[in-house]
């Protein structure tokens, strides 16, 4: 803090037209907007009013859920990635306006994403209960590490970048680092 300077908050709340109190998730884009995920929808704030967007029944357009979990966007395209719970991951082209699901990764396609991260061209996605799953973003190949490969994290609660290392928190499986360089990991248990 720099003395002589006051420091202002301004709380945002339902009345401000906020969809839900319960803010899960906060990004700010490229074009200035405050993005917000709530358990009842996402919120883009422009510095003066709320624009909400939720999950519509029947609509090939919309988010496939209304809690949002997890928000990180591309530098280099401008596209939005959203991590839901129940609804797998949407993007959001900031040029067209749309929403799309994620198709491609079928086992993910009703799964709750806790974290994702991109890094070098690739989309790391963390889900509650399906392990972790990389999509490159260009050529959209897609490689698992779960289960069936003895990936000893199930349930991922967070990714986070370190150099060329993603330290990935789980929810009760320990720690584990994922070497991008080599695709190798190494588990840190109690």
């Amino acid at each position: 803090m720099i003395f002589g300077q006051t420091v202002r908050f301004q709380t945002l709340t339902i009345k401000d037209g906020l969809s839900q109190s319960a803010t899960n998730c906060i990004y700010q884009d490229k074009l200035g907007y405050i993005w917000i995920g709530t358990q009842d929808g996402l919120n883009r704030f422009d510095g003066v009013e709320f624009k909400v967007f939720k999950h519509i029944v029947n609509s090939s357009e919309s988010l496939s859920s209304s809690f949002i979990n997890t928000i990180v966007s591309d530098t280099v395209t401008g596209i939005m990635y959203i991590g839901t719970q129940n609804g797998g991951v949407n993007t959001y082209n900031p040029k067209t306006k749309e929403f799309l699901p994620i198709n491609t990764i079928t086992e993910l396609k009703d799964a709750t994403i806790n974290s994702l991260l991109i890094h070098n061209g690739k989309l790391y996605i963390g889900s509650s209960k399906q392990g972790l799953y990389i999509l490159n973003l260009k050529t959209k190949q897609i490689e698992k590490f779960n289960h069936t490969n003895k990936f000893p994290g199930k349930r991922i609660s967070k990714l986070s970048i370190i150099k060329d290392n993603i330290w990935i928190g789980t929810e009760g499986q320990g720690l584990i680092i994922f070497d991008t360089k080599n695709n190798k990991y190494t588990h840190f248990v109690k």
